[in-house]
């Protein structure tokens, strides 16, 4: 596996404060072209609505580019989170995760 396919993780901070520099984070990584790899949030810590906007912003990029935006892990947390909003069944994990809420 190399570098391209390692999945991405955001740090322990998916929140509004932390969102932007993920967000250009995930710009650079789509512009190198080939696969997008799967997100591995499995331990962030904290996880607030700007988190699940760019997540949801990120699944859209991806499906112009004919890609699914996959979990490779995620918290507890996030995965409650995704689960308030109704979101796991749009932002699933990657096949052979437990579960979203699992860490891989």
């Amino acid at each position: 596996m190399d570098a391209h396919d390692m999945p991405i993780t955001p740090g322990p901070e998916l929140t509004v404060a932390h969102a932007e520099s993920f967000r250009e984070r995930l710009l650079a990584r789509i512009a190198q072209g080939g696969a997008f790899p799967p997100l591995d949030l499995g331990a962030v810590e904290r996880f607030d609505s700007a988190g699940v906007q760019l997540l949801l912003s990120l699944r859209r990029t991806l499906a112009t580019r004919h890609e699914a935006l996959c979990l490779s892990a995620a918290s507890e947390l996030v995965a409650d989170t995704l689960s308030f909003y109704g979101l796991h069944a749009l932002l699933p994990a990657a096949p052979g995760a437990d579960r979203p809420g699992a860490r891989a």
